[in-house]
């Protein structure tokens, strides 16, 4: 985790995309917890609620020494209210997480057409640019958790369904890389989470490219009616 950890926080942007959001979960706890254990400013914005629903309820971790100073756990009922409690409590350092994409580009749809989605997808961008802004006069990294999502694929006539993350081309052009998180099964039991840098533009990633962080079983956080043994 040091290693990822470490070339997280060389980056302005990271993409965190997964398959299946019990995968989220685990790996932004681990990302989460790693941070705070060394002593950085965590900022989470949870719009899915399901990482607050599962610190709530199920975390065993005792995160109230630090819940208020270097832990947020924002939960924005748009974007418009978010700015100011974020500016109010930002120190040097650390990570801002945004969880998730498409739950804010849900949130700046009016209505599920193409055109909207083009709409969206801009003023999601636009969002992003202005939490970077901040996460700049901060030197903190931003952290974009992407469910990823079939889509059909015509080649010649043959239609084929592919898992492609969300934001298209702008996730893309934002992120300095994006990872993918999936779970490692050995006998049907969930060993742990690898994460792969896929799409690298950021420096700290260059040269490691398909390379593979591992993500113990033991640094893992599952619900209990989630977890998969």
């Amino acid at each position: 985790m040091k290693s990822l950890i470490y070339d997280i926080s060389e980056s302005e942007i990271v993409c965190l995309a997964y398959d299946d959001s019990q995968v989220k979960l685990g790996s932004i706890q681990a990302i989460v917890s790693s941070y705070l254990n060394a002593g950085k400013q965590v900022h989470y914005i949870d719009y899915d609620l399901q990482y607050s629903s599962a610190l709530q309820n199920f975390l065993t971790v005792d995160f109230d020494k630090v819940i208020g100073t270097e832990f947020h756990v924002l939960q924005p009922g748009g974007v418009d209210d978010l700015v100011s409690p974020l500016f109010t409590s930002l120190m040097k350092g650390g990570v801002i997480v945004l969880d998730s994409f498409n739950s804010l580009q849900n949130l700046l749809s009016v209505e599920p057409s193409p055109t909207d989605l083009a709409t969206a997808n801009h003023r999601s961008a636009v969002f992003v640019s202005a939490i970077q802004m901040i996460a700049r006069i901060f030197s903190k990294t931003i952290i974009i958790l992407n469910l990823t999502k079939s889509r059909p694929t015509n080649n010649e006539g043959i239609v084929t369904w592919e898992r492609n993350i969300v934001g298209g081309r702008m996730t893309y052009f934002k992120s300095d890389v994006i990872l993918f998180a999936k779970e490692d099964y050995n006998s049907q039991k969930v060993e742990g989470i690898t994460i792969t840098a896929d799409t690298v533009s950021s420096e700290s990633f260059r040269g490691r490219l398909n390379d593979a962080y591992q993500v113990p079983v033991n640094e893992i956080f599952y619900p209990p009616f989630a977890y998969r043994m």
